[in-house]
């Protein structure tokens, strides 16, 4: 941990840090790392956890590569967010609250964004999942206008709760929402049980509001099954409405 007020640091890993439990039919439960860095958390040439459950805080960036079954990573200030995970991985919270990209990808195993939880946040930046088996989407997957692209080797499920807006927060500009893009390989499918939602910026003035974010859903040999899809432009008052 890192928080010292004195300057911003990065936190580097140069080996492996690993939390695990017993073996054997009653072995313990595999333990959490916790990691809060004021500046990065980036992991060297042979840097990586292993572990029951990942927290990580960091301010300015975080990459890391992980064998973990929980994600709870943030980044609160500018910098990218990229997690390469070699298994199946939940999680509970994956957010970017600066402008760079927010990326997860696996060597195995599924995705899922858990149910109940905090799901996926991102700002302007592009957000990217990238799963080799299934993407389970549980809960929601939201960004700041920026992009959202969504790959799986398997299906692609969303349930109720797991919906997918790339709305700009700002008002008075004319950005344009994020684009949504999901592709499953093979014969994955794509269901969706609950919407996307991509809206330009509102403008109060005279000024040309923002557009809508183009969706593209696609699947090599299975089938698609949506939900509601909304594009829109963003309102004004006296300017030019965004397109759809």
């Amino acid at each position: 941990s890192d928080t010292g007020n004195d300057a911003t640091h990065a936190v580097t890993l140069n080996g492996g840090l690993t939390s695990l439990g017993g073996t054997g039919g009653s072995g313990g439960t595999d333990g959490t790392v916790t990691i809060n860095a004021d500046g990065a958390l980036v992991d060297g040439t042979s840097g990586s956890v292993t572990a029951g459950t990942l927290v990580a805080d960091a301010t300015t960036g975080i990459a890391v590569d992980t064998t973990v079954a929980t994600l709870d990573v943030a980044n609160t200030v500018s910098g990218n967010v990229t997690v390469t995970e070699t298994d199946g991985v939940g999680i509970t919270e994956l957010s970017q609250a600066g402008t760079g990209t927010l990326t997860l990808t696996n060597s195995s195993g599924d995705i899922t964004v858990t149910s109940g939880q905090s799901g996926v946040t991102g700002g302007s930046g592009l957000v990217k999942l990238t799963a080799t088996g299934q993407l389970l989407i549980d809960a929601a997957i939201t960004t700041d206008a920026g992009g959202v692209d969504l790959d799986a080797g398997g299906n692609i499920i969303s349930t109720a709760g797991g919906t997918i807006t790339t709305t700009d927060q700002d008002a008075d500009g004319t950005a344009q929402s994020g684009a949504v893009n999901i592709a499953a390989a093979g014969t994955g499918a794509v269901t969706l049980g609950d919407a996307i939602v991509t809206t330009g910026v509102a403008h109060s003035g005279t000024g040309a509001a923002g557009d809508g974010g183009q969706v593209d859903i696609t699947t090599a040999d299975g089938t698609i099954t949506l939900a509601a899809i909304t594009t829109s432009g963003g309102g004004t008052t006296g300017g030019t409405d965004g397109a759809a």
